[in-house]
């Protein structure tokens, strides 16, 4: 895992140079600030961001997610409630704000869900919810498509490591069948949006 990432992030980085050298970029340069609402609030997902240029090419994002399904997420069983934040940095090759991106996160989330719901345990711990925190740090990789002088649309996906620690829990009582418990894992992907931007 630790090798695609690094693949990933070498081509991802040729890429977004290669673009950077044969395109100019179609923003204004003085704006600094973008305000960031993902799609996904359409499902109840809470994911307002703000990114702040430092330099022609850097840019640092601030970041917060809440998820409120404490019931079951849509067409499952399962709880899904989450906390989380993250703060990266921005690569832009072109110009902040327009086109390919890349840069580092890092972000701490706390949590009560069913494992059910994360692909690496699709179909595992039906009758279980798990309770605790973690810790993230990765890349981000993401384009913003540009419409008009202020509008854009905004791809982003993070992947990396994350660190957790949690308490095991059945959904029948709510009792503990395991105490705190540790992991830490590579993941494909633990942040991701279309966001809808708006800059000044």
């Amino acid at each position: 895992m630790k090798r695609i990432i690094a693949i990933l992030f070498a081509v991802a980085l040729l890429s977004g140079y290669a673009w950077g050298q044969n395109s100019s970029s179609k923003v204004d340069p003085d704006q600094k600030i973008a305000i960031k609402l993902n799609g996904a609030a359409l499902l109840g997902i809470v994911n307002p961001a703000i990114e702040l240029k430092v330099h022609d090419h850097f840019s640092v994002q601030m970041e917060g997610i809440g998820i409120f399904y404490p019931y079951g997420f849509p067409g499952t069983e399962a709880p899904l409630n989450l906390g989380a934040t993250f703060v990266e940095s921005h690569w832009y090759p072109k110009a902040t704000f327009d086109g390919f991106y890349t840069g580092l996160n890092v972000g701490w989330g706390v949590w009560r869900l069913s494992k059910y719901l994360v692909p690496a345990y699709w179909g595992t711990y039906p009758d279980s919810y798990q309770v605790g925190t973690n810790i993230m740090m990765g890349i981000t990789l993401g384009y913003q498509f540009c419409f008009g002088k202020r509008w854009a649309v905004d791809l982003a996906w993070g992947l990396g490591y994350s660190i957790s620690a949690y308490e095991g829990h059945r959904k029948s009582d709510g009792s503990m069948y395991v105490g705190w418990n540790h992991s830490g894992e590579w993941l494909p992907a633990y942040k991701g949006a279309v966001n809808i931007v708006y800059r000044w």
